[in-house]
């Protein structure tokens, strides 16, 4: 059975003073996440330990994902086992916001998830909570326009990349004539769910290191839709 917590949280006011406590039973997990053997699990909790203590959070369980950084959220023990189990109000504390997540649109698509929840997240190495409040929505505000800049820039660099090999006579795509066999198959259904949730083309060649124009190629191909609005 968990073990039911209490969480104190303090908002100052205009003058400084501080409003009385406000207290709600919940659940407090922490998340620990690497992308290799060779990082360090152990850094990370002791970050949380430290942080949990000095704000009166006690952890019900911790959470650990190693995986490859190509991995999405949504396969890895983030997205498998403890996003299912998450209840309003519960509490997901992490040593970074980064380890929501293997790119920015990956961490704004497990804060969405969370956001849903009704799950308070305590980031460790910024010391900001994200929930209802003003200041959370600024934030995921700004991770949005961060990243549909970088969205912008990638596909920018995608075609001058391509117009520059152009320039040298090299010819961009598959040769004519190739068989029509590629390296995305052995994806085939992960493309399609993920398609399925409305994750772009442009993300999807960066899931599975090629270029949009493959990407685009394949899905063409087999019939593939990206869902509109379904990652929004």
């Amino acid at each position: 059975m968990d073990q039911a917590a209490v969480v104190v949280r303090k908002q100052a006011t205009k003058t400084g003073a501080q409003s009385p406590r406000v207290v709600s039973k919940s659940r407090i997990y922490g998340y620990l996440r690497v992308s290799t053997g060779d990082q360090d699990l152990d850094s990370q909790k002791v970050g949380i330990v430290d942080y949990s203590t000095k704000h009166d959070l006690s952890v019900t369980k911790y959470f650990e994902d190693t995986a490859s950084g190509a991995v999405p959220a949504s396969e890895r023990t983030l997205g498998k086992e403890l996003l299912p189990i998450l209840r309003p109000n519960d509490v997901l504390i992490v040593a970074e916001i980064s380890r929501l997540g293997r790119s920015l649109l990956d961490v704004l698509g497990t804060l969405k998830t969370l956001a849903e929840k009704k799950v308070r997240v305590h980031v460790v190495k910024n010391g900001f909570v994200l929930d209802e409040s003003l200041n959370s929505r600024i934030i995921t505000t700004v991770l949005g326009l961060t990243a549909e800049i970088e969205r912008e820039l990638l596909s920018l660099r995608v075609r001058e990349g391509q117009t520059r090999a152009r320039a040298a006579g090299k010819r961009i795509g598959r040769p004519k004539g190739s068989g029509g066999y590629s390296k995305l198959d052995k994806f085939a259904e992960q493309i399609k769910a993920h398609a399925a949730k409305g994750i772009t083309k442009l993300n999807l060649a960066r899931i599975y290191e090629c270029d949009w124009i493959t990407m685009n190629r394949w899905l063409s191909r087999h019939g593939v839709k990206i869902r509109k609005g379904a990652a929004r």
